[in-house]
């Protein structure tokens, strides 16, 4: 689950697979990607971020079924793919286009994705201005 681009990663919690201790695979898989790159390690951000946005919106449903609030997993993993990919590359519809294409969703989810990734551009270009 470390090594690689992050695709098992992704491809296990999208296919319903336990992932033991995921916080702390998903904090020590952030730490090695940003080591690795900033270091001169060839590769790119997509994966990975696609990764850490599943699991990462995979953990934010875990929490928000804790305070009451019942998700469907899967959209928790696609919108928090989508934001994170949104706020890495930079490109807001561009990972609404890729989260979309890459899971084989159907255009009925792309108004919550736009939601998502136009209030994520938004917190960070007031992240940016600070």
């Amino acid at each position: 689950i470390f090594m690689g681009n992050g695709q098992v990663l992704a491809q296990a919690l999208l296919s319903s697979q336990s992932i033991p201790y995921l916080p702390l695979t998903l904090a020590v898989k952030g730490l090695m990607v940003y080591l690795l790159l900033r270091n001169g390690a060839y590769g790119g951000t997509l994966t990975p971020s696609f990764a850490l946005g599943i699991g990462s919106g995979y953990l934010v449903t875990l929490l928000l079924t804790v305070l009451g609030i019942h998700l469907d997993p899967a959209i928790g993993m696609l919108l928090g793919a989508t934001v994170f990919l949104g706020t890495t590359l930079q490109a807001p519809l561009t990972a609404i286009a890729l989260s979309l294409g890459f899971t084989g969703q159907t255009w009925n989810l792309t108004i919550p994705l736009v939601l998502a990734a136009g209030l994520s551009y938004v917190i960070r270009k007031r992240w940016e201005k600070k």
